[in-house]
Order: C-alpha cells, then structure tokens, then sequence
C-alpha cells in the first residue's frame, strides 16, 4: 500500500482536508500533553517577568530573570508549533504518485521523467496503485548485478 505523510509540504488547507479523512498525527493524550507543558512554561514565564519587575535595584538580576522568562516563551512556543504540525501530520494511504515524477532543469536543458524508473535504467516500472514502489527500491537494490548496490565497490 502507498502512504503519504504531511511532513510540511501541504497547504495549511490540504493539512485540514487530510486530517478530516486520516485523523490527528497525535493521540488526544499525547495533544493534551504537549498544550500543558507549553501553558506551564507560559506561566513559569509570566512569573519571572513578575520577579523581574521586582528586582528594581538588582538590574543585573532583573536581566537574567527576563532573559529565563524570554527562553520559557519561545520553548512554549516551539511546543505550541510542535502540536499544532503533529497534529496534521497524519500518515495515511494514498493512490498514483502524489508528489509527481523527477523533474530536474540545469543549463543544457530541463527533463521530466512521467514512470517509475530506476536510477540508470531508461526502462520504466509498472507499479499498482496497491503496491508500495518502495518495496521494488529495496527489491532492487539488493540486486547483485545492481551497480548501485551498497555492497559493491
């Protein structure tokens, strides 16, 4: 079976419409856990600007409590993030090539490739749309004849 990952290359739409049909990337447990780790750094944050203000005579104090509450916000951030492209990075199955074939433009011209093929074969493979053309990859290069294969030299 072919799957496909939203691993970024989606429209923040196509992410939505995949997520309808395949689910969340992440458990309900798992969604829930990350927006608290990211609410209590956005707290721990919110109490050492509090502490900041405080230190009017320390300034040097003050700074380094800011700087802490600075960090705090961004990694409640990065979680925030995180959640939020886990969330719509499901893995589900998928039909044809949904990335479209090799195409590859240099300064003596541009070439497209419509098949599947293997590196230096011009013959192309046929592969059903129930097939994972990975397991044919593998297939292949685990080939003896196959010049590309790790364990020639």
């Amino acid at each position: 079976m072919r799957l496909r990952a939203n691993t970024g290359v989606l429209s923040v739409k196509e992410a939505g419409e995949v997520k309808k049909q395949a689910g969340s990337g992440l458990t309900p447990a798992e969604k829930t856990k990350l927006q608290n780790e990211a609410k209590e750094l956005q707290e721990k944050a919110k109490k050492l600007e509090a502490e900041a203000r405080e230190k009017k005579n320390d300034k040097a104090a003050a700074e380094r409590l800011r700087d802490e509450a600075r960090k705090a916000q961004q990694r409640a951030g990065a979680l925030n993030r995180a959640a939020a492209v886990l969330d719509a990075s499901a893995v589900y199955p998928t039909t044809g090539n949904v990335f479209g074939f090799a195409r590859v433009t240099s300064p003596l011209g541009s070439q497209t490739s419509d098949r599947f093929r293997f590196l230096g074969s011009a013959a192309a493979i046929a592969v059903a749309d129930k097939e994972d053309p990975r397991e044919r990859l593998v297939t292949w290069l685990r080939q003896p004849d196959n010049p590309f294969s790790p364990g020639r030299s």
